[in-house]
């Protein structure tokens, strides 16, 4: 298959748009794109084209000098840098439609980006072409976003305010996941104390702030725009050179975006692990672009596995896949993820999950055109791999407390289907098997396509939430479809669609990835279709679980009890919304009207394999089927028609047979399991909660007991309990440790009383039995292998190798003329043995 690619690559470069060609090989001047401003551009749409390439670059970089140099104070110019990026990506998006229309590959010829090299910076083939379409519709919709989240940026109003007698429990500050506030000692809080209106001077009150996460910076819009410009630069490079200059800056964008904020130092450590991750992989893609290019002479992309022969391309393979999957956050090279997207603002986190991962998937699709399929050793460690990345992102996802390190475990466990059903497409090419190769890249973009979008949309939105609540916990974030009926809707709408779950475009993805998998009969040997089973078994139980975690996550933040009034209608909300909106309608559009991606995704992957067997994959207009004719069918569109219909009937019988019972609602006491509680006084004003106090009617957010009028306790189900299950289930991939803190460790304090210390007070005493309702304090302690068993012991080795050297820095000239002299001496010895 990949001397069909060459022979089809041949065609494409050696034809003009009027069927000549050229003695070189290389498209000749009618067909060529050139940027406006540096040299004319052939045909009509070569020249649409080029305009609108270069009107988006404009823009992008207008918004990052505006972002730089716009006045902070202005509230009213703060949307611009993020205008900019939505106009900028707008105009990228149109101009990779229109070549997928047009079926026609243009080089572009930028100096400015080429930097003299020679060789054409940019090509915008039907690859290209469809990356640029998804990733840059994806971030118009984030930057409108974004656009509506600046203007409320830097405000400093009060969430909400609770009486503090010595130590109160706060919500925790949005980005923050590490490191414990210096008043509260709770992980992850920002706290300030002022005295409030009408208070008295004996009295103070606890304050909650949204924290410098929120406050305007310069740095978070330029290097918004910074981003999208180097991703976009990443799939339209045509050299070498220009891949991995574009993919260096994708790790500044990225550093810089999580390091925005400035809060603290949990914040700086997160920002260092992205960019050593980013350096990692630009370090292994420089490698194994270096090798390709030393054997083959050119730097051109298209060129690269010229001449190579078995063992360097398997070399080459290796770094480069190492690389990609460093970007895209691959077992065991995942710990980045959930630390950097935490730390920074809400609309980067979308942007960096949405987009910047994208690189990842796209350099995986460019050097298979390139390169051939890699070596049957690595297609076997790719959907392992990917299989237990997939199980280990949504393992902990599950049992994660915090909603934005929830979403990033969601983007490792995407990143991991994606990586899989790439593998499935590599075994399909070293198989010989045209079928197997257009389940897994077919299946493989889908799961792109809908992760872009569904992952864009849950960041985007959670900005929102986070914003209502002043927090990220779970137990904090309730109420949203009430309080925010149309945030709750497309909230939602990610949520179902990541999960998996039919009729949305998610469900489809991983439909066809299954299907893919289940391929495996038609390869010969055992090693391929022994690791496609093994990886099959991962993706089933890390879909099974995936539905618990945002079963989770729905049931106890969308549709919980309603905390806090109605949110006000505002421009930045309409922002907001309009970005959210968009997105939600893309991914509800994109299941319906599955037929029509397949035919997109065919023209964007028709380099690597013949459009024809994409294609084959719809049965009929609204019938889509994985490989061979017959298999399996699936029709999207008419679970639309379906779905409705049936719950419409389940819902009318059940209310005909049930004689009208089913609507109505009978409240009881919830039944709690060990719950050891001393004696209740009604009289009292605070229960303990996590070893801090905290008033009756704010304990519920942590799942103590909340006093009640009858003056018995009742607590309700928390997200924190519901996911108990998975920590004991999955103990052995979590490495969960419980601690129960009895009532000997607690602080019981009443108004008025002074707190104390732990263990001042024994659990008979009678203070504790009359004035207090006690609450044993129960956690949960994760580990996560890599970091636990790999990083942690590496960092620790580095550290004691450079305290060794550091030994050698005595600062006297004597000493280090010493060193020089020893080494001179060395060299000379080695030498001569060479000699």
């Amino acid at each position: 298959m990949r001397q069909e690619r060459e022979k089809r690559r041949c065609v494409r470069g050696n034809t003009d748009e009027r069927g000549n060609a050229d003695e070189r090989g290389q498209p000749s001047q009618p067909a060529v794109l050139a940027i406006a401003w540096i040299g004319r551009a052939g045909g009509e749409v070569g020249t649409v084209l080029g305009s609108l390439l270069t009107s988006g670059f404009v823009l992008l970089g207008s918004g990052i000098l505006s972002g730089l140099f716009l006045p902070v104070g202005m509230r009213k110019l703060r949307p611009l840098p993020y205008l900019a990026a939505a106009g900028g990506s707008a105009l990228l998006a149109v101009a990779g439609g229109l070549e997928l229309a047009s079926g026609s590959a243009y080089t572009v010829h930028a100096s400015l980006i080429g930097l003299g090299l020679g060789h054409p910076a940019g090509l915008l083939d039907h690859l290209a072409a469809l990356f640029l379409l998804m990733t840059c519709t994806a971030a118009l919709a984030i930057s409108i976003s974004a656009a509506g989240w600046s203007l409320g940026a830097g405000d400093m109003s009060p969430a909400r305010v609770v009486p503090a007698v010595n130590h109160v429990m706060v919500s925790g500050d949005p980005g923050a996941s590490s490191g414990k506030d210096e008043d509260t000692g709770v992980p992850g809080s920002t706290s300030r104390t002022r005295t409030a209106p009408g208070a008295s001077s004996g009295r103070r009150e606890r304050v909650l702030f949204a924290g410098r996460a929120a406050r305007y910076s310069r740095m978070l819009p330029a290097s918004y725009c910074l981003l999208i410009l180097a991703v976009a630069g990443v799939i339209l490079s045509a050299n070498a050179f220009d891949f991995v200059l574009s993919w260096e800056l994708v790790t500044v964008g990225v550093a810089l975006l999580a390091l925005a904020a400035r809060k603290d130092s949990a914040q700086m450590r997160s920002s260092w692990s992205a960019a050593l991750a980013g350096k990692g992989s630009g370090a292994m893609l420089l490698l194994g672009v270096l090798l390709l290019a030393a054997n083959s002479g050119s730097l051109s992309l298209v060129d690269l596995g010229a001449g190579s022969g078995s063992t360097l391309r398997a070399i080459a393979w290796l770094l480069c896949t190492t690389a990609f999957a460093m970007k895209m956050g691959i077992v065991p090279f995942h710990p980045w993820m959930p630390a950097a997207y935490p730390q920074a603002p809400a609309p980067a986190r979308a942007l960096m999950a949405g987009v910047a991962l994208n690189v990842g998937v796209y350099g995986l699709w460019r050097f298979l055109d390139i390169l051939g399929a890699p070596p049957a050793g690595l297609v076997a460690a790719i959907l392992i791999l990917g299989g237990i990345t997939a199980l280990i992102g949504i393992a902990f996802g599950s049992v994660e407390m915090d909603l934005a390190r929830f979403i990033s475990w969601s983007s490792v466990e995407n990143a991991g289907i994606i990586f899989v059903a790439f593998g499935v497409a590599c075994a399909g090419e070293i198989g010989g098997s045209h079928i197997v190769v257009a389940a897994g890249l077919l299946a493989a973009t889908l799961q792109c396509v809908a992760h872009a979008f569904g992952k864009s949309l849950l960041f985007a939105s959670s900005s929102r939430l986070e914003k209502a609540a002043n927090s990220t916990n779970l137990d904090s974030i309730r109420g949203v479809a009430r309080r925010m009926p149309v945030t709750g809707v497309f909230f939602s709408i990610g949520c179902l669609s990541l999960a998996g779950m039919p009729p949305l475009a998610g469900f489809v993805s991983e439909w066809f990835v299954m299907e893919s998998l289940a391929q495996l009969f038609r390869l010969h040997g055992l090693l391929l279709p022994l690791s496609m089973g093994i990886a099959g078994a991962f993706i089933a139980l890390a879909a099974g679980i995936a539905g618990f975690a945002f079963v989770r996550l729905l049931g106890f933040s969308v549709a919980g009890g309603m905390h806090g009034s109605r949110e006000q209608r505002s421009i930045a909300g309409m922002l907001s919304g309009a970005g959210t909106g968009t997105l939600s309608v893309s991914l509800l559009g994109l299941s319906i009207a599955t037929p029509l991606e397949i035919r997109v995704i065919a023209s964007g992957i028709s380099g690597i394999l013949p459009k024809a067997y994409v294609i084959a994959a719809i049965a009929s207009p609204f019938v889509v089927e994985p490989a061979a004719p017959g298999y399996s069918v699936l029709s999207p569109s008419w679970l639309w028609l379906v779905f409705p219909v049936m719950v419409l009937l389940v819902v009318t019988f059940t209310a005909i047979l049930s004689r009208g019972t089913f609507f109505r609602a009978r409240i009881v006491q919830p039944w709690q399991s060990a719950a050891l509680q001393a004696a209740y006084i009604p009289e009292s004003r605070y229960t303990l909660v996590a070893g801090n106090v905290a008033p009756a009617g704010e304990a519920g957010d942590a799942g103590a007991a909340d006093a009640s009028s009858n003056g018995r306790g009742s607590a309700g189900y928390t997200s924190y309990g519901y996911a108990n299950v998975m920590r004991h289930v999955l103990a052995m991939v979590l490495r969960s440790k419980k601690k129960i803190r009895g009532l000997h460790d607690a602080v019981p304090v009443s108004p008025g009383v002074p707190a104390q210390a732990p263990g001042m007070l024994s659990p008979a005493s009678p203070q504790v039995c009359e004035h207090h309702q006690m609450q044993p304090h129960y956690s949960h302690e994760v580990k996560d292998p890599a970091a636990t068993y790999l990083y942690l012991p590496l960092r620790r080795a580095i550290l004691r190798i450079a305290q060794t050297v550091q030994l050698l820095q005595s600062g006297r000239i004597n000493a280090y003329i010493a060193y020089m002299l020893i080494v001179l001496i060395a060299l000379l010895v080695v030498v001569r043995i060479l000699n």
